[in-house]
């Protein structure tokens, strides 16, 4: 390690060394194939490098825990890479499905790592958790050194990291396993560095201060040239890579990037990995990942605090008070004027963030991501995220009842919602094509959703009618869905923006699911936070997925987003984190701003309903897209002669990589909503 990166490690006087921990376990969450290929091709390999997963067994008794979905247990259990780490250590393989929500990923992998945690009892102190994720390729030596530092007395390790772009970067790594012989891959951490430098993530490059190409909308870290060969950060969010846990009574408010260090070591004895040469992860991500937050030109430093003030607890603005060194040769004497350089634009940024920290129990983006867990899986969380007390700025169970109570009052229950609703245009045309459904007492309706939806309430009496199926149904054994085929008169889809690029297999799919003529209604929401105006393109790009055997497209509605509604939604939005995170000033604000507000979304909604249309004028932005689709008469007969089935049979085989869902064997689709919700 380099004299400076020793100099700038965080060197805070620590009190006398607990006892050495009896134990480790290394946790990683990994699911959906496409993760798993990825983790198991590359990341568990780096990990057996000898400085590695090897050292650490060989020095602390070693479990090693993957948390997976049932259906890829046994495909990760037959992987040669599995084997070869189950000969080094004890390995364990653990279901975590009940925890996996679309688009909800941190608070999966926040839940997966506190169930062990939790799991392991008083045994807790003693034992060293290894927080891991499966798309790092790590460098050899970099775990055997990060146990040198808890060894030395260290209860919790934090370290930074960048993005390569996966698509570049993975040739360089099929050779180098090519050349291995798929055993491990053993990477010094300046080779590993060189690699990630010519692949640099378009996310990296936009978080680099002094290449003025582009910023990021949303920091939370910031990187400095320091040469070619050379890269100094500055980080906000660090990984938790390590924690010895001090005491069992801990409370969780937040994501574990915020609150397992402050929660699980009081005491403050963290360490900062800060030299590449010592502990080195690379991140691979798709080309695409976060592009909707790139901005064109360099953010100045008022963008930056007013990012950096929306969610930053005292930790994160502490972490930025460290110089992280990435280095792909030896450290260039210049490094000390970028540091001073980066001192300096640090403490500016910091002079004007405009508000205190946030607090890292009951955080606002928790709360969020909390209530859209319990939304999609119908659960409470209060049970596995519960301390021993009630943290303080907590809402109480009645408190949360109240306030869901006022809610409801306010904008409803979707999808009857009142017309100041947010979506009120959105929930409206969609229960217009179900009003055959609700008209006649003997139609069957298959909904189709890989989230919880709010449709459910819909139905009521006819659930009977209703037959619910997630995609990981319909990738099962098709033989197995002989019993189903002609059972329906219609069929509502609800596709997220990246479910389009698998739109073609599930058409397919539901197809001969459905009578002669039925019709095939498939509903895409705009999520997107920021880049609105791409959305409609993207689902353009896509429609030549919907030209499949045995259905004709007849309707194509997108409903128009004016910026009336787009605001209203915002804010809105606003209001319900602030009142889950501060309930008095949350309530204040809702007094205040909620009826202006909801006359605003009203008079957006009436416009946009009046001009909702077929096709939409250059630029418009959209809430959602409905396609309508009709089931010709042959469609069934052309899928069981044979080429339409086993192309969709081909295609499925590869769409659980590309969907990231688990199969599940026969079509014994749920009836009701809280059968699709359990």
């Amino acid at each position: 390690m380099s004299d400076l990166a020793v100099a700038s490690r965080d060197c805070i006087a620590q009190p006398k060394a607990a006892a050495a921990p009896r134990g480790v376990k290394i946790v990683l969450p990994v699911w959906g194939r496409n993760f798993v290929n990825q983790f198991l091709d590359y990341g568990l390999p780096s990990l057996l490098a000898p400085g590695n997963v090897p050292a650490v067994a060989a020095a602390v008794p070693t479990e090693f825990l993957i948390l997976t979905s049932t259906y890829d247990s046994d495909y990760i259990r037959g992987h040669a890479a599995f084997r070869r780490l189950s000969a080094v250590c004890p390995t364990i393989l653990r279901p975590i499905d009940r925890l996996v929500t679309a688009g909800n990923h941190s608070t999966t992998l926040t839940l997966a790592y506190l169930e062990e945690i939790r799991a392991t009892g008083e045994a807790l102190v003693d034992t060293c958790f290894f927080l891991l994720t499966s798309d790092y390729i790590m460098a050899d030596g970099s775990l055997g050194n990060a146990l040198a530092r808890m060894l030395g007395g260290a209860r919790a390790l934090t370290a930074g990291n960048f993005q390569v772009v996966r698509e570049d970067a993975i040739h360089w790594l099929q050779k180098k396993s090519a050349d291995a012989g798929g055993d491990c891959l053993s990477i010094a951490p300046r080779e590993l560095m060189q690699w990630g430098l010519e692949h640099l993530h378009s996310v990296t490059l936009a978080n680099i201060v002094n290449l003025p190409f582009s910023h990021n909308a949303h920091i939370n870290r910031l990187f400095w040239r320091v040469d070619d060969r050379t890269l100094l950060g500055r980080f906000y969010l660090m990984h938790c890579l390590c924690v010895r846990p001090e005491t069992p009574d801990f409370t969780i408010g937040a994501s574990f990037d915020y609150s397992f260090v402050p929660e699980l070591c009081p005491s403050g004895r963290v360490e900062i990995m800060t030299d590449s040469d010592e502990y080195l992860v690379v991140e691979m991500q798709p080309a695409e990942h976060e592009i909707g937050l790139l901005r064109l030109g360099p953010a100045s430093v008022s963008e930056i605090a007013v990012s950096l003030s929306e969610w930053t607890t005292g930790m994160h603005r502490d972490n930025a008070h460290h110089s992280l060194l990435f280095h792909a040769g030896d450290v260039p004497r210049e490094t000390e004027r970028w540091i001073a350089q980066s001192n300096a634009f640090v403490g500016e940024v910091e002079r004007r963030l405009k508000r205190e920290p946030m607090p890292h129990r009951n955080h606002p983006y928790w709360q969020g991501a909390v209530a859209a867990f319990e939304r999609s899986t119908g659960t409470s969380l209060e049970a596995r995220i519960a301390g021993p007390a009630t943290p303080p700025g907590t809402l109480s169970r009645w408190k949360r009842k109240l306030l869901t109570a006022a809610e409801l009052l306010l904008i409803g229950r979707p999808p009857h919602v009142p017309p100041w609703h947010p979506l009120w245009p959105d929930y409206k045309t969609m229960l217009r094509e179900l009003a055959a459904f609700f008209a006649g007492r003997h139609q069957r309706l298959l909904l189709v959703s890989n989230e919880a939806t709010p449709l459910a309430n819909a139905f009521g009496d006819s659930s009977g009618r209703v037959h619910y199926a997630n995609f990981g149904q319909l990738l099962g054994q098709s033989d197995r869905h002989d019993s189903a085929f002609g059972k329906f008169d219609l069929c509502l889809v609800q596709l997220t923006e990246d479910g389009l690029n698998n739109c073609d297999w599930l058409i397919d799919r539901i197809t001969p699911l459905m009578k002669p003529g039925a019709t095939i209604v498939i509903a895409v929401p705009n999520r997107r936070i920021v880049n609105e105006r791409d959305f409609i393109p993207k689902v353009i790009l896509h429609s030549a997925r919907f030209l499949r055997p045995g259905v004709l497209p007849i309707e194509v509605r997108a409903i128009p987003a004016n910026p009336l509604r787009r605001a209203a939604r915002r804010q809105i939005g606003r209001l319900r984190v602030l009142l889950m995170g501060k309930p008095r000033a949350g309530a204040a604000a809702v007094v205040l701003a909620a009826w202006p507000l909801l006359c605003l979304s009203l008079i957006g909604n009436l416009m946009s309903l009046y001009r909702s249309r077929g096709a939409s004028q250059s630029g418009e932005i959209a809430s959602s897209v409905l396609l309508r689709l009709r089931v010709e008469a042959g469609g069934r007969i052309g899928w069981e002669a044979g080429p339409a089935r086993e192309r969709a049979g081909e295609c499925l085989s590869r769409s659980a990589d590309r969907f990231d869902v688990a199969p599940t064997e026969g079509f014994e689709i749920c009836h009701g909503a809280a059968a699709y919700r359990a």
